[in-house]
């Protein structure tokens, strides 16, 4: 990951509830070993749905997704996170996700943030109406703008993401910055193991085992 501090593009409504993770990345393109590529399968599908948005042109280029709740739920495929980052897409804001899918995406580089579902949909339907309309995701600030309406609204970025994110820091990174502290926790540890000469701890033995 790069230290990213905000991010800022045009959007893609996407408010249709609970598009699981079959759905984004269906089960046919799971044999690819590669982790890059996936771009060109996410939500294929649905993509010859009259005025799909990923595939209408006024969408074109869009970096944010704004998507209805529930988003990623389903199977834990990691595939579906590769897929919403490599078809372009850097943040995605949504009423609630599926847990390890909203993991999946922040750990491949994608800020995947919620907002009440009210104003999901206040965006969404501005950008349906108005697709050059610009978001603004400042991380450090933990807010969501879109300028030219005059909307701000409040993020709740996790610490440990938001701090990824700013320095670019994957979670090995993360977990390595703390390496004095572990090895020193690592040779505490010794004198707090059990000893050879603490009692053994009793089995009770329920029934005979006879028939």
């Amino acid at each position: 990951m790069e230290p990213t501090r905000e991010i800022t593009g045009t959007m893609v409504p996407l408010l249709q509830p609970d598009i699981d993770t079959d759905q984004l990345l269906p089960k046919q393109h799971l044999s690819r070993i590669e982790r890059s590529g996936f771009g060109a399968y996410l939500l294929s599908d649905r993509r010859s749905e009259p005025g799909f948005p990923l595939t209408d042109p006024r969408f074109a280029g869009a970096s944010i997704l704004i998507a209805g709740r529930n988003f990623g739920s389903g199977s834990s495929r990691e595939q579906a996170a590769w897929a919403i980052r490599d078809f372009g897409f850097r943040a995605v804001v949504a009423p609630s996700y599926g847990g390890l899918f909203q993991s999946n995406c922040i750990r491949s580089g994608v800020l995947a943030v919620t907002l009440p579902s009210e104003a999901c949909h206040r965006i969404g339907d501005a950008v349906s109406s108005e697709p050059a309309l610009v978001a603004r995701i400042d991380i450090a600030a933990e807010v969501l703008e879109v300028p030219d309406r005059g909307w701000r609204y409040r993020l709740e970025i996790a610490p440990a993401t938001r701090r990824a994110f700013l320095e670019g820091l994957d979670f090995v990174d993360a977990v390595l910055r703390f390496a004095p502290e572990v090895a020193a926790y690592e040779r505490r540890r010794a004198s707090w193991l059990p000893t050879t000469t603490a009692a053994p701890h009793r089995v009770q033995q329920v029934g005979t085992g006879e028939r």
